[in-house]
Formats: structure tokens, sequence, C-alpha cells
């Protein structure tokens, strides 16, 4: 499903604008200052402070440096459930304005006493952001009653727990009294604005409607539901290690389960707004808490002070990110009114030589968010290249990986080329890059003056009309991320594509999204105008609706630095793995066009490697049936002992007139060698192996001729694991063996394999000549032959699919394998497999 089929549309509240600041809110944060200081006196009076101060002094500022750390990351999934909040309301916001209004508004709330709380900030940062103002205060009630829910739930096995002990009796009734009230008030919020739809009729009660639409929004999505509730899971067990490692820093006795026992039922008395930022009504849960726990009262008094001084902390650290933030708005506003964006748009080019020829000018019809990023580009245009210079470890790897993607000597086309640097490693043999800044495409030009490079909107149809011919290869690196209407850019690029085209989109993985914002701040990575949020899964919705098919998908980058080597090692040999691979920045998808793939009438040549097969010769020839406009028959004769070579040649004179067949005498040794005699001998479209022990019987290969003259693929593998085999075709340990093998490929190929050791193989002429050209990728490694073939139809990404064929026992002869001679030769194709397709 899309986010639009998840996500319900825009709330229908009023922009009521942002309301101004009164007296009550400074009333109200006297009184909870007032009500804390006189909650300490009462602590005060029945605990030892001197003793809890000599706690605190045995501090060690390591371990609370580190658990000070682990809230402020904590802070990363409360975004992401904000921002889930804010999507299900029809109105999302950046992740970089969540997570910034996230850490700031702990500033307000812990570190200075203010007139404006946590939440009425992050209703001005969403506000700032462009959000209607009703929606900003629906979407952060419903983001904070979604954590003080997930709080809840946690709180329920401290609550059983705390039953347990005798002392503790009272405390667990409240406790569970809490968590009834809070789930059952959910519950009802949830469904009132379903069942009493008539409060949004009433002026009075239309804010309790909107609340309660809001929280039913989120609900009535399994998974926007599963990403607010785990993402706030995630949060909260972060902060329970965190009070783990503070109780630590004091030398105290405390594990992980206690702390996961006390901080949510400690979290929710904090959470009753009657006292300044928690303090007071926190340490007297926690006196309270830890001490049915076994903890002594100063200590815990001790570890709640220390909290909150964590919590203070990490409020100091948001308002050094909202200073930072206020003081790069004013300098963007200066600038803005010095500036105007069509005089910073001329500036940006710059006087000098890359003037000299003048552009078209792209920019009038262009969306205003095209605008900006336009204006972008053309700002960070001459720093590009020592851009890629400075983080080269990074550029490298994904550079590496295109030319893995992309052959060298094809015809390219880059659609948002940049300045050029990725379609000259490419090295094409015509390469045309497109790009709608003027200043990256006259750097380009400079830069690479063999390639082609013309200004444009990838989205612009007279644009792309100007383009002529067909590709080997449309590459779109990072561009996807910026257009406007993904489909119809997409639906564009069919006029560029014959049947090998292929489309490589390359991408960043949205999981990394959290430490691209912080390596933006740091200045690892250029900050970059708001991209479309697009998953694995919307990726094969577009490209579906766009008549594409994706043929095979990449994952790599888990650690996108050098650090020494030591993240090229990470990369190539842990990064690969499976599940682990999935955690990885980038992201490579080959697709190829549906539309260019039509039925045709085509020639066949089947080809029969055969040793010591004399008998099932003449069967074959009498057994295979007609198909293709024109058929041929090559066996390719590998030394026998029982005179096959002689019964192939008089088969072949014996149906001279209804059969064109052709014997060849191997020179070399195994099936591998043989089969590239056979394919340099074929004369027609279609290359089909059919193995001489006829245990895939000549009648199933018209069905391999449908399957890749229809199109349907461009690389056919016969399975024979799916249909019942005749009893002895396969002795016990190949079948698992098989089965064990095609897992493995199957990772190691990112295409699913069934059987990879079945001998039929169908390949066009086409196919099989680009695996050939790009052989020396692999070198002469396999005496099978069909891994030749299957790493080469990988590695150049035909799109692969298999038939399943009915297994016979074979009826003369032997079998040419060994099962475990060549068993350890396909342990070495797994080995050779992995080092030549993941770890480069």
């Amino acid at each position: 499903m899309t986010d639009q089929a998840i996500y319900a549309g825009p709330m229908d509240v009023p922009d009521v604008g942002t309301p101004a600041r009164g007296r009550l809110p400074v009333l109200g944060l006297l009184v909870r200052i007032a009500i804390g200081v006189l909650i300490f006196w009462i602590i005060a009076r029945s605990i030892d402070i001197s003793g809890a101060a000599r706690v605190l002094s045995g501090l060690d500022v390591g371990l609370f440096a580190v658990a000070t750390g682990l809230i402020v990351f904590q802070h990363i999934f409360a975004a992401a459930r904000w921002m889930s909040v804010c999507r299900t309301q029809g109105e999302p916001i950046p992740f970089r304005v969540a997570l910034a209004g996230y850490v700031e508004a702990n500033f307000f709330n812990q570190a200075l006493p203010s007139t404006i709380g946590g939440d009425a900030y992050r209703v001005l940062r969403a506000r700032q952001a462009g959000q209607n103002f009703g929606v900003s205060v629906v979407a952060v009630f419903v983001d904070r009653a979604l954590g003080l829910l997930t709080l809840t739930l946690m709180a329920v096995v401290g609550a059983y727990y705390l039953s347990q002990i005798p002392s503790a009796a009272l405390t667990a009734n409240v406790l569970a009294a809490v968590i009834a009230v809070v789930v059952g008030g959910a519950i009802v919020g949830a469904l009132l604005s379903t069942v009493l739809p008539a409060l949004r009729r009433i002026t009075i009660t239309r804010p309790l409607y909107w609340l309660s639409d809001g929280v039913a929004r989120v609900f009535k999505s399994p998974v926007a539901t599963v990403e607010t509730l785990g993402h706030s899971l995630i949060g909260h067990s972060i902060t329970a290690v965190a009070f783990l490692v503070l109780a630590r820093s004091l030398g105290l006795s405390f594990d992980l389960v206690l702390a996961f026992v006390a901080l949510p039922a400690i979290l929710l008395a904090a959470a009753v707004p009657i006292s300044f930022s928690g303090w007071g009504v926190r340490e007297s849960a926690s006196v309270v808490i830890l001490g049915h726990l076994g903890m002594p009262a100063e200590s815990a008094l001790a570890l709640s002070v220390l909290l909150g001084l964590s919590l203070v902390a990490v409020g100091l650290v948001g308002g050094l990110v909202w200073l930072a933030e206020s003081v790069m708005r004013q300098d963007e506003t200066a600038t803005d009114e010095a500036r105007p964006a069509s005089a910073a748009l001329a500036a940006a080019g710059g006087p000098g030589p890359l003037d000299e020829e003048p552009e078209p000018d792209v920019s009038a019809s262009l969306t205003p968010r095209k605008r900006e990023i336009l204006a972008h580009a053309e700002l960070v245009a001459d720093s590009r290249d020592a851009w890629i210079t400075k983080n080269r470890s990074y550029f490298a790897d994904d550079r590496g990986t295109m030319r893995f993607l992309v052959n060298e000597g094809a015809r390219v086309l880059d659609l948002g080329c940049g300045t050029g640097d990725l379609l000259a490693r490419l090295n094409p043999s015509y390469g045309l890059g497109l790009d709608f800044s003027p200043r990256m495409i006259r750097i380009a030009r400079r830069n690479h003056r063999g390639l082609e490079f013309r200004v444009g909107d990838v989205e612009d149809p007279a644009t792309m009309a100007g383009i002529d011919g067909t590709f080997d290869y449309i590459v779109m690196s990072d561009t996807i991320g910026l257009l406007d209407d993904l489909e119809t850019a997409l639906n564009q690029l069919h006029r560029f594509c014959g049947p090998e085209t292929r489309l490589v989109i390359s991408y960043y993985s949205h999981f990394w999204e959290p430490l691209i914002y912080v390596a933006e701040k740091l200045g690892f990575r250029r900050g970059q105008p708001q991209a479309n949020f697009i998953t694995d899964t919307d990726f094969a919705n577009l490209l579906h609706l766009a008549d594409f098919e994706p043929v095979r998908s990449e994952m790599r980058q888990l650690v996108p630095m050098r650090l020494l080597g030591l993240g090229t090692l990470i990369n190539r040999y842990i990064g690969t793995l499976p599940l682990i691979r999935n955690l990885c920045l980038r992201r490579y998808i080959v697709a190829r066009s549906l539309r260019a793939q039509t039925p045709r009438d085509m020639s066949v040549s089947v080809l029969v490697p055969c040793r010591n097969e004399r008998g099932n010769i003449e069967p074959i020839v009498q057994r295979m049936p007609r198909f293709g406009s024109r058929q041929e028959i090559v066996f390719i004769e590998g030394n026998s002992r029982d005179g096959t070579y002689e019964e192939c040649l008089r088969i072949k004179e014996k149906y001279a007139g209804e059969w064109d067949i052709q014997v060849l005498k191997q020179s070399g040794k195994g099936k591998g060698d043989a089969m590239r005699k056979g394919y340099d001998a074929a004369k027609h479209d279609i290359l089909m192996i059919l193995d001489a022990d006829m245990t895939v019987p000549p009648e199933a290969l018209p069905r391999f001729y449908r399957a890749i003259a229809s199109g349907k693929g461009e690389f056919i593998n016969g399975s024979r694991l799916v249909y019942p085999m005749e009893k002895e075709a396969m002795r016990p340990l190949n079948l698992i063996a098989n089965r064990i093998f095609a897992w493995l490929f199957t990772y190691l190929l990112n295409q699913r394999f069934t059987d990879t050791l079945c001998g039929t193989k169908v390949v066009t002429r086409a196919g099989y000549d680009r695996i050939a050209a790009n052989r020396n990728y692999f070198g002469e490694f396999d005496p099978f032959g069909d891994f030749d073939l299957i790493f080469g139809a990988s590695k150049q990404s035909l799109r692969i699919v298999e038939v399943p064929v009915h297994y016979k026992a074979r009826v003369y002869g032997e079998t040419q394998i060994s099962r475990f001679r060549d068993g350890f030769l396909l342990l070495r194709m797994v080995v050779f497999a992995w080092r030549k397709l993941k770890a480069i």
C-alpha cells in the first residue's frame, strides 16, 4: 500500500493563526514551581538530604554523559512518532523539523522557566514549517497521548511486579488504576468522534471532536499504529537503559529488569502537570517505587535528581540547537531580504568563463518547490566536485556499485547529472547528461568534454521530446527524490527504451534519515532541499504504475566512511550479509520497460552437450517438438567412449531432410567448454540447452520458448524441484544440496532461484552476447557451464524467470556428476559468487 492509501486526507481544522501570549501561562508556571518547591520541602522533612548528597558526590561523570547521550538519542524515535502522527492528520512535516522541534522543546521544558511549554513550542515549530495551526495542536496532543499510552502499557509489567510485593500493594493498585484510566481514555477518545459525530456541530465540543478524530486517524491505519507505538516503545526503552546507566554512575546495585519496572511508573507520575518540569512529583514517585524495590530512600532521591539533571543537560543541548537554528533563520531572512530569488540565481552563476554560453531558462515552468531546488543547485554547483573529493569514500563506493550495474562502453542517459562526475565514471560510448541547473551543466561541459550535456527539466515533456534514440542504460542517481510527479516522469522514459534497456535508480534508505540529519548538522553531509519519502514498497508500486519491471536490487554502504579501511571491510564483508544488508544506506533498483517487451516469432538453436550418451541421441531428435520460426539442433560431443560422436553423425545424415543438425566435437574438457563451443556455432535468435540424458524431456522446451519469446523473461532457468520427481530421478542427498544451493544463490544474486543446477537454460543471442562480452569480469571459472550463464545473467541484470519441469529418471548411461567432488566445486562457486557479486 502507498501512503495515500494508508493515511487519511487533511483534517478539516480551521487555521486560527498563532495565539498571542497572555498572563495565564505565567501564573500557571508560577503555581507549578510553587507546588514543586512545596513537594521538595515535604521530601526533605522525611529523608536525609545530606545522605542523598553523599550518593551524588560519587558520580561517575563518564557514565552520566553516556546516559545523557542515550536520552538525546531517543529523541530520534520520538520525532519519528510525531512525523507519523502528522502524516495521519494529512499534513506531514519534515524529519529535521520534527527532530529539532523535540530537542528544542526540552530547552523550554527543562532548562529555563518559560511562558511556553515544550509542546506549545512544537506547535509553533510545525506552524513555521507550514502546518495548519489547528492541525499542529491536534498532532502534538495526539503525539503526547500516544507516548503516554505506550508508557502506560509498559507500566503494566511494573504494576504486576509490584503487586507481588506485600508492602507495595497500595502502589500497585494506584498504578493499575492509572493504567485503566489511561487505556480506557484512549479507547473512548478514539471512538468518540465516530460514535458521536454531532460533537463537531457544537462550538463548545468541536475541539473535543477534532482531538478524538486525530486519535482515531492513527488507529484506523494498522501501519500508522505500528509505526507510532513502535517508535514510542523504542524511545521509552532507550530511556530505561539510560536510567540504568545513571544508577550505575552512582554505584547503585540495579539491573535492567528493575529499570523497566520502575521507570514507566516514575515517568507516569512525572507526567502529572502540577509541578515545573516534573520536579518534586518525580522525586516523590522515585522514593516510593524504588523503595518498594529495595533501594534506600536517599539513593532513590539521588537517582531521581540525577535523572532530572540529565534532562536539564538535554534541555541545554536543545537550547544550543535553538540558538543555532535562530541564527540560521536570521541569516536566511537577511539574505532573502537583501537579494530576491531571481537575483540569487543570477549571482550564483558568477563571472568567468563558465558564463560564456547562455543557457535556456527553465525556471519559469517550475513549481515553487522545484525553483527552491534549482536555487540550491546553482548555489552549490561550484563546490560540488570539492565536496565529492572531501567525501571520497562514500562517493567511491557509490560510483563503484554503479559501475558494477552499468557496463562500460554503453549508451547512457544520465537524468539529473549534476556536474557529470558519475556519467564520466561510467565510461560510456555515448553519454548524455541532463540537468536543470545551468551552472552544473557548464561545469560538466568544462570538465568532461567527451560527453554531451544539456540544460532541461526531467519532468518537462518538451525537454524529453528533444532527446533522440534509445539508450542501453537510463540512470537516475538521487534524482527521483526531487521530482514532483514520479509516475509521469517515469512514463516519459519508455521512448528511450529498447528490449534490453535498463533503468538504474539509486537512492538512500529513509531508515538513515535521523543520522543524515545529524550528519548535515555536523557538516559531514551537505544540506539538501526536502526530498520525497520513498520506501522500497513505494518504488515497486511506482515502477508498476509506470510499466517498469524491477529485475534486481542492491543494498550497499553500512558504513559510509572509510575509517582507516575499517569501513570498507565492514561494507564488503558484513554489510552484504542477510538481514544486516537491510540496514545499508544506499538502495539501487534496476528495472526494464514492459512496453518494450513485445512478443516475437524467433528462431531457435537447441544445444545438446553429450558424452557417453549414444542411446539418447536418436530419441532426442524423434521427440523434439517443432517451435519457433526456424529451428536447429546442435550436438556437442565430448570425447565419448561409447561411440556417441559416430551416432551423432549417423543421426545427422538420417534426418537431413527433416532437421537442421550440426555435430561438433569438443576439443577441451567439461560441459562449460562444450557450451561455449556450441554458442559460437549456433545460428539462431534463442539459445537453448538440453542435457542429453533427457531427464528434462524435449517436450518441455516449447514452454521455455514461450517464456522468452513473449518477453516475460530474458534468461529462463528450469526448475526440477516444483513437481514430484520420478523415483530415483534424484538421490536424497542431491535434493537436499540442491535446495541449500538454491537458497544461497537466491541471496547472492538478489533474484529468486529454486534450482540452479537444472541443465535446461535458455537465453537470447543478444543476452548471451552481453554475457560473453563481459565475461572477463568473472573469468574462465566454471567447468559446469551453468554458473557462467547464471552469474553473467545476474551481472547484466537480465530478467530471470524459472519454468517448472517434470524431472525424469535416466534411461540410458550413467550420470556424469560426482556428488562429493562436484559438491566441493559448487561450494567454491558460492564463495566465488560472493566475492564477485557481493564483496565488491
